[in-house]
C-alpha cells in the first residue's frame, strides 16, 4: 500500500501533489506551531494570552453566593484614622493591648478561630510592655483557638530559626511522591515576640498563595515546605488551610499526591489538581459590611448577573441602561463582595462598649468613657464613634484580621481585578472559601487541547479547501464564537480551565493558510491556464477562464464548433527552392499576422499549426451564437491581408486556402500516460479540411481564384450578414452524401453597421 501511494505520488505534479495534500500540510504545520506554547519566546506570549483571557472569563463571570462563616475583620481606613483609637492606643502600628480586646471579644461571642492576618514580629514593645502583656494575656485566657501568620522568606541560605518548632502542624500524611505537585517552600522564618511564644497562640504561614507568569495571584499555596527538599515532617498548612482545620492539631490531614487532593478527618477529599487554582468569588474588597442593627447586608440582582454573564457586550448594555437611567447603579457595587467585612475599631468599640463600665480600673477604660460622655454632652452636634457588633452575630463563625486600609504596603497584590490593589486578606478568605465548597479550578489535560486543535485544524482546512471563501470565513467565525462560549461555561458551571488561545488560534491560522494557500493554487492554476491557453485563445476569452476556470472542462467531450483549416499553396517548392532561414522567416511573419487576426481580432482559438497549415475553432471553451460569423470574417480579414502580401514586390507571392465548417466534434485531450495532447476529432474536422482543399480544385474549374469556402451549416448562421456566391455541390472524400459549398465574399450592406470587425486593407509586414 505504501509503495503504490508512494508511485502515486511520484507520478504527480509539485503542484498537484500540494493541491491534494495541502489540507494535511497545513494541519501538520499548524500542530507543529502549536507545540511552541511549551518552549521560547513565542511559548510565552501564548501562556500570557491565554493568563489573560482566563482572567477575563473569571472577572466577567462573577458569582455571588453566601460565604461559609468566613468574616473579614478589616485594619482599615476608618481604624487608622479614628480620633478615638489614637487617643486610646496610639498611631499606627497601635499598641498590641488594642488586639488584645479583639481576642477577648470574639471568644466572648463563641467564634470557632480567630486568625490574624498580621505578623506580631519586631521585638518586643518596650515603651510599652504592659500592652504586649496585656495581648498575651487575652490570647492564655481564651478559649477559642487563635492563631497569628509568621513572615517567611525562601532563601538560597538556610536560615530556619527557632520558629519552625511553633508553628502548627496537624497530624499530616502524605500518599505518594511529593515531586509530583508544586511546593511552595519557606526556609526563612522571622520569630513573633518573645512574650507570645509563651502563649496558646498558635502561628501559621500567611504564604497562602502564588502568581502566575505574569505576576497575578492565581494559585493557592495549602502548604509549604521549610526546606527545599520536602518530607512529610516538614510540611505545613498556611493561614487558608489553618483556617478550614479550625487550628485542630487532632484532625488527621492526608496529602494524596496521586490524585491531588487533600482530605480533613472523615471528610470528603478536596481536589487541588496538582495546583491549587483559585475560584474567584466577587470582588470582595469590603463592599458589603455589617450595618449598626448587626444584620449582614448581602445583596444579589439577578439581571446584573445575567448581564454580566454575557461579557463585555453584557457590561456594555448594562452601562448604556444605567446611564438612560433605566436600571439603578447601587445593586454593581454590593454585589462585588461575598465576605462580609467589619471594621477592626467596630470590634474594639463593641468590646470597650460592652465591658468597660465593669473595668473602670483599668486607664482604656476610663478614657473610652469619658470620651463617650463628652460625646454625648454635644447634644446634636456629636459624632458617632463606632458601630455597635452584637456578639451573638459571630457564633461559630471564622475570623481573619488582615488589612485592607488602601495601599497598605506589602499586602496588596495584583489579582484579576487589576491592581496592585487587592488585599491579602481577602485572598486568604477566598482560598478558604474554595476549600469549604471544594471548587478549586481544574485545568483540561493539554491533549485534549491539542485534539480539539487538530479537529479544528481538519475541519478549517476541509472547508477552506473544499467550500467557497465565505464559508469557511462564517464557519471560523462560528467556531471561534461557539468555542469561546463553550470556554466561559466550562468554567462557570464546571469550574474547568480549558486552553482558548491554542484553538482560537488555530482556527484563524488555519483560515488564513489555507486561504493563502488556496489563493496561491488559484493564481498558479491561471498562470498554467494562460500558459496552456494563452498562446491559443484571444484575450477576451483567456479572461473569461480565469474569471471562471470552470468553463474548462478538459477531457474529451462533444461540442458544436466552428472549425477554420487553412493551408499556403504551393508552399512545399517554395520550402525546397529556398534556405530553411528564409523560410522560418516568411512562415513567422505569416504566422503572426494570420495568428493575430484569429487570435486578437476575430476571438477564435488556435489548435494547432500543421507544417503551414493552420487548424482554429470558434466554440470552445465559451459559445456564442455568432461564433460562425467570426470565423467568416476572420477568413475574410486573413485573404485582404494576403492579398496586401502578395502587393509588396518584396515578398514571395503565396495562395492560401481557407474552408470552414460548423458541426459538432470531439474535443479534449487524446493521447496516453506517456503523450496527451489536445485536440479536435470527428466529421466535422476532416470536412473543414477537405472544404480547404477544394478551393484548389474550384479554382481550377473557374477563371478566378476561389479562397474561402464555407459548409451549408456555416452558411446558414451567417446568411443574413455576409454575401456569398454558391459554388454547387461536391461530393468530398470520405462522405458518401453531397455538400453544398459557398464562397463568402463581404458583408451584406444592412449587417455592416452591427458587425465590428472593418473589412479594409492591412499591410502585412514583411
Amino acid at each position: 500500500m505504501i509503495a503504490a501511494l508512494w508511485k502515486q505520488l511520484q507520478t504527480l505534479s509539485w503542484q498537484e501533489w500540494l493541491r491534494r495534500y495541502a489540507l494535511w500540510i497545513v494541519a501538520l504545520g499548524l500542530m507543529s506551531l502549536m507545540l511552541v506554547e511549551f518552549s521560547g519566546v513565542v511559548g510565552e506570549l501564548l501562556s500570557r494570552t491565554e493568563l489573560w483571557h482566563f482572567s477575563q472569563r473569571q472577572r466577567t463571570i462573577m458569582q455571588t453566593r453566601t460565604a461559609a462563616r468566613v468574616v473579614v475583620v478589616g485594619l482599615d481606613d476608618y481604624s487608622m484614622t479614628s480620633p478615638m483609637v489614637k487617643q486610646l492606643f496610639g498611631r499606627y502600628p497601635f499598641r498590641r493591648d488594642l488586639y488584645s480586646h479583639v481576642v477577648s471579644y470574639f471568644d466572648r461571642a463563641k467564634a470557632e478561630v480567630l486568625l490574624f492576618d498580621l505578623a506580631f514580629n519586631g521585638g518586643d514593645d518596650l515603651e510599652h510592655p504592659e500592652a504586649d502583656a496585656a495581648f498575651a494575656k487575652s490570647v492564655k485566657q481564651a478559649t477559642l483557638p487563635v492563631a497569628s501568620g509568621v513572615l517567611a522568606t525562601q532563601s538560597d541560605q538556610v536560615a530556619l530559626s527557632s520558629a519552625e518548632s511553633l508553628l502548627y502542624r496537624p497530624q499530616l500524611s502524605v500518599v505518594g511522591d511529593l515531586t509530583k505537585i508544586p511546593l511552595g517552600v519557606r526556609n526563612t522564618l522571622q520569630a513573633p515576640i518573645d512574650i507570645l511564644q509563651h502563649t496558646p497562640m498558635r502561628f501559621v504561614l500567611t504564604s497562602g498563595a502564588s502568581t502566575d507568569g505574569t505576576g497575578i495571584v492565581r494559585y493557592a499555596n495549602l502548604l509549604v515546605a521549610t526546606k527545599i527538599h520536602p518530607t512529610a515532617a516538614n510540611l505545613y498548612p498556611t493561614l487558608p488551610l489553618a483556617t478550614v482545620l479550625a487550628l485542630n492539631t487532632k484532625l488527621p490531614v492526608v496529602l494524596n499526591t496521586e490524585d491531588s487532593t487533600i482530605q480533613l478527618g472523615q471528610e470528603a477529599p478536596i481536589p487541588f489538581y496538582k495546583q491549587a487554582i483559585i475560584r474567584w468569588y466577587g470582588d470582595a474588597r469590603g463592599v458589603n459590611s455589617y450595618n449598626a442593627t448587626g444584620s449582614p447586608m448581602h445583596s444579589q440582582n439577578n439581571i446584573h448577573n445575567s448581564f454580566s454573564l454575557l461579557g463585555p457586550i453584557g457590561n456594555w448594555a448594562l452601562h448604556t441602561l444605567q446611564n438612560a437611567g433605566w436600571m439603578k447603579r447601587t445593586v454593581t457595587a454590593e454585589m462585588k463582595n461575598i465576605y462580609p467585612r467589619i471594621s477592626l475599631w467596630d470590634v474594639v468599640y463593641s468590646q470597650l462598649h460592652d465591658t468597660c463600665p465593669s473595668r473602670l480600673s483599668e486607664s482604656v477604660c476610663q478614657k473610652f468613657l469619658l470620651l463617650e460622655k463628652k460625646n454625648e454632652a454635644l447634644g446634636s452636634k456629636k459624632t458617632k464613634l463606632g458601630t455597635y457588633l452584637p456578639p451573638a452575630l459571630f457564633v461559630k463563625q471564622r475570623l481573619i484580621v488582615g488589612t485592607t486600609y488602601e495601599n497598605a504596603p506589602g499586602d496588596v497584590h495584583p489579582t484579576i481585578y487589576g491592581g496592585p490593589n487587592y488585599h491579602g486578606v481577602y485572598i486568604n478568605a477566598n482560598i478558604v472559601d474554595n476549600l469549604i465548597h471544594h471548587d478549586f479550578v481544574w485545568r483540561v489535560p493539554n491533549g485534549v487541547t491539542l485534539a480539539l486543535s487538530l479537529a479544528f485544524a481538519l475541519l478549517m482546512g476541509f472547508t477552506a479547501f473544499k467550500r467557497p471563501i465565505l464559508y469557511s470565513a462564517m464557519l471560523a467565525i462560528a467556531l471561534v464564537g461557539g468555542y469561546s462560549v463553550f470556554t466561559f461555561w466550562l468554567y462557570q458551571h464546571q469550574n474547568g480551565w480549558i486552553n482558548w488561545t491554542i484553538p482560537t488560534l488555530t482556527v484563524m491560522g488555519t483560515f488564513i493558510g489555507a486561504f493563502a494557500v488556496r489563493t496561491w493554487l488559484s493564481e498558479r492554476r491561471k498562470q498554467q491556464l494562460r500558459f496552456a491557453f494563452g498562446k491559443y485563445v484571444s484575450p477576451d476569452v483567456m479572461q473569461t477562464i480565469e474569471k471562471d476556470p470552470s468553463a474548462i472542462k478538459l477531457g474529451g467531450q462533444r461540442e458544436r464548433l466552428t472549425i477554420m483549416f487553412t493551408d499556403i499553396r504551393g508552399f512545399t517548392k517554395f520550402s525546397e527552392a529556398n534556405d530553411p532561414q528564409v523560410v522560418q522567416q516568411v512562415l513567422s511573419n505569416y504566422f503572426r499576422v494570420m495568428l493575430g487576426i484569429i487570435l486578437n481580432e476575430c476571438g477564435g482559438t488556435i489548435n494547432k499549426l500543421i507544417g503551414d497549415a493552420i487548424l482554429a475553432y470558434w466554440g470552445f471553451p465559451l459559445a456564442a451564437s455568432d461564433d460562425p460569423l467570426k470565423a467568416v470574417m476572420a477568413a475574410l480579414r486573413m485573404q485582404q491581408a494576403m492579398s496586401d502580401w502578395n502587393a509588396d514586390p518584396a515578398n514571395p507571392p503565396l495562395a492560401m486556402g481557407i474552408g470552414i465548417h460548423t458541426g459538432e466534434a470531439v474535443i479534449g485531450n487524446v493521447g496516453s500516460e506517456q503523450f496527451m495532447d489536445f485536440t479536435l476529432i470527428g466529421d466535422a474536422v476532416n470536412l473543414a479540411s477537405r472544404l480547404e482543399s477544394e478551393t484548389k480544385a474550384q479554382t481550377e474549374k473557374r477563371s478566378e481564384a476561389v479562397k474561402i469556402i464555407i459548409s451549408q451549416t456555416t452558411y446558414d448562421a451567417v446568411a443574413h450578414m455576409i454575401t456569398v456566391k454558391k459554388l454547387g455541390e461536391v461530393q468530398v472524400k470520405g462522405k458518401a452524401e453531397w455538400v453544398s459549398i459557398y464562397e463568402p465574399t463581404g458583408l451584406i450592406e444592412s449587417a455592416s453597421s452591427v458587425v465590428d470587425l472593418p473589412l479594409e486593407p492591412r499591410r502585412l509586414a514583411p
